[in-house]
């Protein structure tokens, strides 16, 4: 079952949700290397931008008590 049937996210528009998802990751680690050919980007930036992506799309869309502690 998903996320939204076992009542962990509640989200009304779910395109607009992942398109807001993707936009905080590309933001920050895509569109910076696609530019920027030589850019070095480590894997410890990629997963504190994924965290942290992962940490401001559950304060919005989870509900209460979902949040991984280590989050």
């Amino acid at each position: 079952a998903s996320e939204m049937e076992n009542g962990a996210l509640a989200i009304d528009d779910i395109p607009l949700a992942a398109r807001q998802f993707l936009g905080m990751i590309n933001d920050v680690i895509f569109w910076p290397r696609f530019l920027v050919v030589d850019l070095e980007v480590t894997d410890h930036e990629v997963t504190r931008v994924i965290d942290g992506a992962v940490a401001t799309f559950l304060a919005r869309y989870g509900r209460s008590g979902i949040l991984p502690p280590n989050l």
